[in-house]
């Protein structure tokens, strides 16, 4: 078996809104509504539960539910949560201020396993490996979680959420890997700077956006996530007739 390319990055994007109990967004004009553990997704004017793909057979991506995230981000340590960086930016034409955390360790791991974010290799991480040797134990995988917080200075209100996970797998050069979700598979984030460049020699790392340019070593993989949020208090829920809300198990 050849060995496959351990550098996998995958970039999802999507408007997303929601309450505790829906989350709802649009992927390329495509619309989707999940809750209770259910999609639907609009195709030919109508709503259709779907499992992984919208209408137009766009590759359904993952939906933050805000919710989840923030519970989970609460219930870090509080080193965990302590701002690492924070710079000036920009969303929408309108200025920003990024603050960014560095998650590392069992506090990282948990972050990567809760599912709140996407990436890694375990289930819902958007990844499929194959081969392996028989017979082996799971292998210890490390994760490094970077989180970029884009605040609007005057309101306070969070615009856009943004993550990069790395997760550091040493099988990952004996394995054919296959990656699944997002706009077209691999894609380039345009608003992304360009990760080739090499921190400086001091050792200090160079900031762009929110995250550290950092190339990942040989058996790391990472997955950069990024989720805009859009009329903050004023969006309204899409229209759903009670037959989508059976569906959905929504009263």
């Amino acid at each position: 078996m050849g060995r496959a390319s351990r550098l996998v990055k995958t970039t999802l994007w999507s408007t997303v809104a929601g309450t505790r109990e829906m989350v709802w967004g649009d992927l390329e004009g495509s619309e989707f509504v999940r809750a209770n553990g259910r999609m639907v997704a609009k195709v030919d004017g109508g709503w259709k539960l779907r499992n992984k793909k919208l209408g137009g057979g766009k590759a359904a991506p993952f939906a933050l539910d805000p919710d989840l995230l923030f519970t989970v981000l609460k219930e870090l340590p509080a080193d965990a949560r302590a701002v690492t960086h924070v710079e000036v930016g920009e969303v929408a034409g309108k200025k920003v201020v990024i603050l960014s955390m560095t998650i590392e360790n069992e506090a990282a791991g948990d972050l990567a396993d809760s599912g709140a974010l996407p990436g890694g290799g375990g289930p819902g991480g958007g990844m499929l490996m194959f081969g392996g040797g028989g017979g082996m134990g799971a292998p210890e995988i490390e994760h490094t979680v970077y989180v970029a917080l884009h605040v609007d200075p005057d309101s306070g209100d969070l615009l856009r959420f943004a993550a990069k996970v790395f997760e550091k797998n040493p099988m990952m050069g004996n394995m054919q890997i296959q990656v699944q979700g997002g706009p077209g598979g691999d894609v380039e984030d345009p608003d992304e700077g360009d990760e080739k460049d090499e921190a400086p020699a001091s050792g200090a790392p160079t900031w762009k956006k929110g995250f550290p340019v950092k190339k990942p070593a040989k058996d790391e993989s990472v997955t950069t996530f990024r989720a805009d949020f859009k009329k903050l208090g004023l969006a309204e829920a899409p229209a759903l007739d009670a037959k989508t809300k059976a569906m959905l198990r929504m009263r």
